[in-house]
């Protein structure tokens, strides 16, 4: 469902990956909503951000010089390495784990109030006849609870993204505009104020949100393989093709992120560009770059899901065979 690109939300390769089957949770005696999120959220996909993080960095870090630089991933590796050595590769973990500790408790209640609102079990008394009616109400109730998590993570979502900019700046020797998550919301309250600093750019995001999830739905919809919490039919390959429709839907969907990005870098680099709409922003960025300029940096991006899917997907089969074992099943 979601990395973003978004950086810094969960990502939609890493949630496949991480989601587990809830009959077979429920049978190894993880079956509750508050142990769902420490195995198919916390745990996985931010122990391997841990991993995946260096690449977020350089990327990071290459927006926050100026477009015309062009400086290729390892360049700016190379650059950064010079300043600062091998601590500029994993400055920020703390903060981006942190930020998922808080996502992973913030979902629990969004959900609950999904399947509320959408009249949606994930944990049916009866099988369902019907598994492509099943799997339009499970669509439903993502878009519902992911567009929930989006507005309430939002201004911390913000903040991160201002700091971790921050963080890409020091350790390119230059300033360190917000030294922390809570320096940044005090700052933007401050100079901009509460809806304009915590909630600016919240329409950019859900619009990127929602169109990757129609991309993604859409197509295991068109395909016929209905995929529900990670399986379609029991079948274990099922995971890996939703994987690999969220990775496809997560590319179309990043110039949206892109824009997003920029725009929040206005307010991280002083003598940036500074844009008062989004759509300045877009015209400026296509006159000046052309349209490979809004997908800047996405080889780091694929490259980063694919790690994280890669290590998610470790994680499932190892907190399953846990959990079976200790069970007794």
């Amino acid at each position: 469902h979601t990395h973003t690109h978004t950086h810094t939300h969960t990502h939609p390769t890493s949630q496949a990956a991480a989601r587990m089957n809830d009959e077979e949770l429920t049978s190894a005696g993880v079956g509750s909503m508050w142990s769902a999120v420490l195995y198919q959220n916390m745990l996985p996909s931010y122990f391997a951000s841990a991993f995946t993080r260096p690449l977020d960095t350089i990327r990071e870090a290459g927006q926050v010089m100026p477009p015309e630089f062009g400086a290729s991933p390892m360049t700016m590796a190379s650059l950064m390495y010079s300043c600062g050595g091998i601590l500029p590769f994993v400055s920020g973990f703390g903060t981006k784990y942190f930020y998922g500790i808080i996502q992973g408790f913030v979902k629990v209640p969004c959900a609950m109030f999904a399947e509320r609102l959408c009249a949606y079990s994930r944990r049916p008394t009866e099988k369902s006849a019907d598994e492509k009616t099943q799997f339009r109400k499970y669509a439903i109730f993502s878009f519902v609870e992911q567009n929930l998590l989006a507005i309430a993570m939002h201004p911390i979502e913000n903040c991160m993204s201002m700091h971790l900019l921050s963080c890409a700046r020091y350790s390119l020797g230059q300033g360190y505009e917000f030294t922390s998550i809570f320096n940044a919301m005090k700052k933007l309250v401050r100079n901009v104020g509460v809806f304009d600093g915590l909630y600016g750019g919240l329409g950019m995001r859900l619009l990127q949100l929602n169109i990757q999830m129609m991309l993604g739905f859409g197509s295991l919809d068109s395909m016929n393989l209905p995929v529900i919490d990670g399986r379609s039919n029991g079948t274990e390959d099922s995971t890996w093709i939703e994987a690999g429709v969220a990775l496809v839907a997560a590319t179309v969907a990043y110039p949206l992120s892109f824009v997003l990005d920029r725009m929040r870098v206005g307010w991280v680099v002083p003598d940036s560009p500074k844009y008062s709409t989004s759509y300045e922003l877009v015209r400026t960025t296509f006159e000046r770059e052309g349209f490979g300029g809004f997908y800047s940096g996405l080889t780091l991006f694929m490259l980063q899901r694919i790690t994280l899917f890669a290590l998610c997907k470790s994680w499932h089969i190892f907190a399953l065979r846990v959990a079976r074992s200790s069970s007794g099943t």
